[in-house]
């Protein structure tokens, strides 16, 4: 009997973890700043961030449920031509891809083909300077966080943009559910 009390005690803890007893735990991350290395064009693209937004988190990751992350995302124009009002966020959990490019600390990716779409998490509509409070979620972002690895990207979907233009996703906070 007594070597059947820690086996017990461990099922009784993950039957907590499935029937949501153990309650949502928040995680602040840090801001996530992307200032745009190329304007945007008619070619739609996707440009991820090449810093790991997951890299620091515990490997307790790899058994949450779901994750949702919350925070600000502000769009900040260089000049009239910087127009950008809707942008779509994509998450990856590698920095590669055979329709894909390094310049400038991003990795720039042809989107024509729509072949980010396994990547998206949704669309947002922002107006420049102003805060625009946002709460993403999905198996995508899920994954990313079990793995530990998360490249956040964004996606001009209207509007323009200029070179050295920012989009910034600030006071991140990670909710995880076991």
């Amino acid at each position: 009997m007594k070597k059947m009390l820690p086996l017990l005690g461990l099922g009784v803890l993950m039957s907590a973890c499935g029937t949501g007893l153990i309650p949502a735990v928040p995680y602040d991350l840090p801001d996530i700043n992307a200032t745009l290395p190329v304007p945007s064009t008619t070619a739609p693209m996707v440009i991820y961030s090449t810093q790991d937004q997951f890299a620091g988190l515990p490997a307790i990751a790899q058994v949450i449920s779901s994750i949702d992350l919350t925070g600000n995302l502000v769009y900040n124009g260089n000049g009239p031509l910087s127009t950008l009002s809707n942008v779509g966020v994509y998450i990856r959990s590698t920095v590669d891809g055979s329709n894909c490019y390094n310049q400038a600390g991003y990795l720039i990716c042809d989107d024509s083909a729509n072949a980010e779409a396994k990547y998206k998490l949704q669309d947002v509509s922002i107006t420049k300077g102003n805060l625009q409070s946002v709460t993403l979620t999905g198996p995508v972002l899920n994954g990313a966080v079990k793995n530990r690895k998360g490249y956040i990207g964004f996606r001009i979907n209207q509007g323009s943009t200029m070179t050295n233009d920012q989009i910034n996703f600030t006071k991140v906070r990670a909710t995880i559910r076991f």
